[in-house]
């Protein structure tokens, strides 16, 4: 049997305005890098599947953000979208002041 939720104020509390909002996660950064980058380079996700030697389910669940990817996988869809590996680890989202 499945246990209930503490009470409380946490993190993904709507209700919690005083909290920071929490940088995105390595995986979301990889998606939105990825789907950019696949964009730019003119590839389906079967095609960069095709490419890379994954299937094309395993680019759709990186994409989405659901699949935590290895280090050599993120390399094998940089090279297969023709960017370094550092651009799809690298946030460009907006930054806030420390």
């Amino acid at each position: 049997m499945l246990k209930p939720p503490l009470p409380g104020p946490g993190l993904d509390d709507p209700g919690n305005d005083d909290q920071p909002a929490l940088d995105p996660s390595a995986r979301t950064i990889v998606a939105r890098n990825l789907r950019a980058a696949r964009g730019a380079a003119c590839l389906t996700q079967a095609q960069l599947a095709a490419m890379t030697g994954l299937a094309t389910m395993t680019v759709s669940r990186a994409e989405r953000g659901t699949l935590n990817l290895t280090l050599d996988t993120i390399q094998r869809l940089a090279r297969g979208v023709g960017v370094e590996m550092d651009t799809l680890l690298r946030d460009a989202g907006p930054r806030r002041e420390a």
